[in-house]
């Protein structure tokens, strides 16, 4: 709610048009719905396909298609070209991202447990605790599940390239550095 609020917010700051304010609520949409799926890609996802290149091109491709349509209401303000762009694709990205929303509520994915929840008993007797060799007693990866030591990017990091990675996980480069090499500022 706070986050369709803010966005809501976002599109009256840029202008009192209807193109504007479809677009930051679409957005808040798009945003929610891109948790429901982060988190089901973490708890159902085995890290051998999440970590491929097909898997990262699929959500490179939907993410670009979801903005598209967004993003026609950005561009033509008007409440009657906005609806008319959006029904040219009979609204399908907005369908999509609401459905799984609705599935988000029905089967909701649980966080990965880290620090003190971890060595609890789960349903089925395993424990969450490591076992040696780095594994967890259930025979599931224990890294997957702990990121305490990922550092204040937590699971963004998986969207970005594995030089990138490495350097922010692994503190292999300074900040600047990598300012430099994104050119950012």
């Amino acid at each position: 709610m706070t986050l369709m609020v803010t966005q809501l917010v976002s599109g009256v700051w840029h202008g009192l048009y209807p193109g504007y304010i479809m677009f930051f609520a679409g957005s808040a949409i798009f945003f929610a719905h891109s948790t429901v799926i982060y988190n089901w890609e973490r708890m159902y996802v085995p890290s051998w396909i999440a970590n491929s290149f097909p898997w990262w091109a699929i959500k490179v491709f939907l993410t670009k298609q979801h903005l598209d349509f967004l993003a026609m209401a950005f561009l033509w303000l008007t409440w009657k070209e906005c609806v008319a762009a959006w029904a040219s694709v009979h609204y399908l990205p907005l369908v999509y991202m609401s459905a799984v929303l609705v599935l988000g509520k029905v089967f909701p994915a649980r966080p990965a447990k880290t620090g003190k929840d971890a060595a609890k008993v789960t349903a089925d007797g395993a424990t969450g605790s490591k076992a040696p060799g780095g594994r967890r007693g259930d025979g599931s990866d224990a890294a997957a599940a702990d990121n305490s030591n990922a550092g204040p990017v937590s699971g963004d990091v998986a969207y970005l390239g594995e030089g990138i990675k490495s350097a922010l996980v692994d503190g292999a480069s300074s900040r600047q550095d990598l300012q430099d090499g994104l050119k950012l500022e």
